[in-house]
C-alpha cells in the first residue's frame, strides 16, 4: 500500500527516507497516517483502516491515531501555516485529506 501511495506522488514534496512532507518532519506513525490519507485521494479513511495501514507489530489504539492527527495538524498549522488544516474530520467515521492540500502537494510548488 505504501509503495502505491509513493508511486502516485513520486514528483511531490515527500521525502520518504527522512519522513518529510512539505518541509515538515514526521514520526513513523504520523508519516504512515499521512500516506494512508494521501493514498485514499479524498476518500474517507476510518480510524480502523488507518490502524491496519500503520501496524508496526505493536497495538495502536484509535485514540493514539486521534492524538497523531492532532500533532500532524499542529505541525502544518505552525510551520507551514496551511489553511485549512490538511486533514478533515468526518464525524463518527474517520478522516480525509483536504482537496486543496492534496492539489498543493501534487503541484510540487509549480505556481
Amino acid at each position: 500500500m505504501i509503495k502505491q501511495a509513493l508511486e502516485t506522488l513520486k514528483e511531490s514534496k515527500i521525502d520518504v527516507v527522512g519522513h518529510y512532507i512539505m518541509g515538515n518532519q514526521f514520526t513513523h506513525i504520523q508519516f504512515a497516517i499521512m500516506l494512508a490519507l494521501i493514498r485514499a485521494n479524498e476518500d474517507i479513511v476510518t480510524r480502523k483502516e488507518m490502524r491496519e495501514f500503520i501496524k508496526l507489530g505493536k497495538e495502536v489504539t484509535l485514540r493514539t491515531i486521534d492524538a497523531h492527527i492532532c500533532r500532524i495538524r499542529e505541525k502544518f498549522g505552525t510551520s507551514y501555516n496551511i489553511d485549512p488544516y490538511p486533514i478533515e474530520t468526518i464525524h463518527n467515521t474517520g478522516y480525509r485529506i483536504d482537496k486543496r492540500f492534496l492539489e498543493k502537494l501534487k503541484d510540487n510548488g509549480k505556481e
